[in-house]
């Protein structure tokens, strides 16, 4: 596993296109008219109106596009992408929608530059009460399910993410080995890491599977549940988009949910009222949220070290 050359920052992607970045500084501001009608089709008898630039973090261009017949679209789009980038994405999307889970917006096209979604309007910033119960519903369609990736390829940002190439049926394991070694290895490489960060995190790896051995059921998880990629409608219904999609603890989804903020208290109760979460919920967040500042590392740079050397402290 190598990130690409050109990955700079975590995106802000997704239909809402004008929410807060969780990191440092701002993407920049695009011209609309240069940017996304090069390699999308239009249905038969309509054509582009109008395309509003929108964010899309520094990974992906991102524009609002009205057509002649009165729909609306989010497109997003990279000038060149690694192989499969948004067919992976749109294949995430689909693995996302399950009966009584969160609304998952529906995928219009993908080509090899380009992903374009149905666009979700803004309503308020509060879901009307069930998004923890319908998140929950999701994280239960994935019981029995062997764990790995939604799609033969699957990114965080431009990062991709090792599948279970090893077939192992242990959650621990498959943690260790296809989640946690792998980017280590990649930020040891690119001495990213200080001397004692390095040090934690290396005996963080050799202690990681007794800290997971749980024994979760496996869930369908998002993979990337930050605020940014959760959006309230109208109706005040929630929808979910851009995911690093998976087969894996639904603890990762929680871990990342409380990581940046954006979702209430009583969401996170919600998704686990019905099956709480077994001791050692508080150690295990902590690792998962480990991971994620770890990637932050890598697609952003060391500046996350130190808070994710607070991730860290009192697990090893």
């Amino acid at each position: 596993m190598e990130l690409v050359a050109y990955t700079k920052a975590r995106p802000a992607d997704g239909p809402p296109g004008d929410l807060p970045t969780r990191s440092p500084g701002s993407p920049a501001t695009r011209d609309p008219d240069k940017l996304m009608t090069c390699d999308i089709e239009t249905p038969d008898g309509a054509s582009i109106l109008h395309q509003t630039a929108v964010s899309g973090g520094e990974v992906c261009d991102a524009a609002m596009v009205e057509l002649s017949d009165g729909r609306k679209w989010f497109v997003k789009r990279h000038r060149s992408p690694p192989p499969g980038f948004f067919a992976a994405e749109a294949r995430g999307l689909s693995f996302l929608r399950v009966a009584g889970g969160p609304r998952v917006p529906e995928v219009q096209q993908v080509t090899e530059g380009a992903l374009v979604l149905e666009w979700i309007p803004r309503g308020g910033a509060v879901d009307r009460g069930d998004f923890g119960q319908r998140l929950a519903a999701l994280h239960r369609a994935g019981r029995g399910l062997p764990w790995g990736n939604a799609a033969p390829t699957t990114f965080l940002g431009t990062l991709q993410l090792e599948d279970n190439t090893t077939r192992t049926t242990s959650w621990p394991s498959f943690w260790r080995t296809h989640r946690m070694a792998p980017l280590l290895a990649i930020a040891h490489r690119r001495k990213l890491l200080s001397p004692r960060l390095s040090r934690k995190l290396d005996r963080h790896l050799e202690l990681v599977e007794s800290l997971l051995g749980h024994c979760p059921q496996p869930a369908r998880i998002h993979g990337d549940l930050w605020g940014g990629n959760r959006r309230v409608d109208a109706r005040a219904e929630s929808w979910i988009y851009d995911p690093a999609a998976q087969v894996g603890d639904r603890e990762v989804d929680l871990a990342m949910m409380s990581l940046f903020g954006g979702f209430s208290r009583a969401e996170l109760d919600a998704v686990v009222a019905d099956d709480p979460l077994p001791p050692g919920a508080e150690d295990r967040r902590r690792a998962y949220q480990a991971f994620y500042l770890l990637v932050h590392v890598l697609l952003q740079g060391a500046h996350w070290g130190r808070q994710l050397e607070d991730s860290l402290r009192g697990l090893c």
